[in-house]
């Protein structure tokens, strides 16, 4: 047996432990890693057929006019909005509460800085 890299350690003092405990088979005989390398480590869409083909329809369908699921009216729904439709005359008092205090735009955007000791606290304090 020869041992390329960490994870090839790891997977095998997990396979060694495993085999202890008779749920899979010794390392020595039979290595998993030498298996799994078979297979690629990340998953790539452009490999997929399935996903090809889907980006091939969404393209010719992008082509040939876009998407008409705009056009398709739900049951129930209607053009209007409910607050328009129950318009009776009542005056409502309409307060902008951005303009009522000034201080509160002021603390929005002022930004207090942390030097690396606060940084360093705060997550201390979060992890405890």
């Amino acid at each position: 047996m020869q041992v390329g890299c960490g994870g090839h350690v790891l997977n095998i003092s997990a396979q060694a432990i495993f085999s202890g405990m008779g749920i899979a088979d010794d390392p020595n005989v039979d290595d998993y890693y030498t298996k799994a390398r078979g297979f690629p480590i990340t998953y790539s869409p452009d490999d997929d057929p399935k996903v090809v083909d889907e980006m091939r329809i969404a393209a010719a369908e992008l082509k040939k006019g876009g998407d008409d699921s705009e056009d398709e009216i739900i049951e129930g729904s209607t053009e209007e909005s409910s607050s328009e439709d129950n318009d009776d005359g009542a005056v409502e008092d309409w307060v902008d509460e951005d303009e009522e205090d000034p201080t509160t735009s002021q603390a929005k955007c002022k930004r207090k800085i942390f030097s690396s000791v606060d940084k360093l606290h705060a997550i201390v304090v979060d992890i405890l």
